[in-house]
């Protein structure tokens, strides 16, 4: 019987990023990219006080919508600060996805 193949399929959820080269396919969303920005971090070679503080700035900017724009450049620069890796690679594209044309100008991206 089939409805098994059709019930299994219901239930997949395709990635927002490629397995390949880590780059955001077209439905993933803020929330989405700013979590990839947390998995990235694991990478980055910072001690764990460094770590939770850039998870704490990386939860702020998902979490409050309403963060004005020179508040936002605080936030992203700090995390610049502590977590450079995370504005190379293939993070790159991520972080521009994220900030604004002010905020990129601000950080001097």
């Amino acid at each position: 019987m089939e409805t098994g193949l059709v019930g299994a399929m219901t239930k997949y959820a395709p990635p927002k990023f490629c397995d390949g080269c880590g780059e955001p396919l077209p439905w993933a969303n803020r929330q989405d990219y700013i979590y990839q920005l947390e998995n990235l971090l694991d990478t980055e070679e910072i001690d764990q006080h460094t770590r939770l503080l850039v998870l704490e700035d990386l939860e702020r900017l998902r979490t409050e919508a309403d963060l004005g724009q020179d508040k936002q450049v605080e936030v992203w620069k700090r995390i610049k600060d502590r977590a450079p890796g995370l504005f190379m690679g293939s993070a790159t594209k991520i972080v521009q996805s994220l900030i604004t044309a002010y905020v990129s100008q601000k950080l001097g991206i």
